[in-house]
């Protein structure tokens, strides 16, 4: 008996990496995954975003564990998208017993460096960055969030 049998978890940004790894880590425990992630490259992302095969991996190793996988391809910054997301894990389960919010990128320059589009990408995943941004540009020196 695990110590999620019968619960449900949401995971934003559930394509690879942590997401995945939490996946992975809830399946074991007993519960059924709602997989979401926004599955394409955004323009200011200086990395290699995750796709839907990464998508379909995370489905296809819940699965081997024996416990059900609901992907959806969706942009946690939309509120429409994620209250889609959520009625199609409860039109599917039943319910949403646990969210975790794993979704985020990574701006790879000093946060002073970073273009207006960049601070965008990532303020609406990181309400800190404009803040921390205008800090920078007083300050002219190094910043940590």
């Amino acid at each position: 008996m695990g110590k999620f049998d019968g619960r449900v978890v949401l995971i934003t940004g559930g394509g690879r990496g942590q997401g995945r790894s939490h996946a992975l880590s809830f399946a074991k425990e007993g519960a059924d995954i709602v997989a979401m992630d926004i599955a394409r490259q955004l323009p200011t992302v200086p990395y290699e975003m995750s796709d839907d095969v990464d998508l379909k991996e995370t489905k296809r190793v819940v699965e081997e564990l024996g416990r059900d996988c609901l992907t959806v391809v969706a942009d946690a910054r939309d509120t429409e998208a994620m209250n889609e997301v959520v009625a199609s894990g409860i039109e599917q389960f039943g319910k949403i017993d646990v969210l975790i919010a794993n979704h985020g990128v990574v701006s790879m320059s000093h946060i002073a460096d970073m273009t207006d589009d960049q601070c965008a990408s990532s303020v609406s995943v990181d309400p800190d960055c404009s803040r921390e941004r205008r800090r920078a540009d007083e300050n002219k020196r190094p910043q940590t969030l």
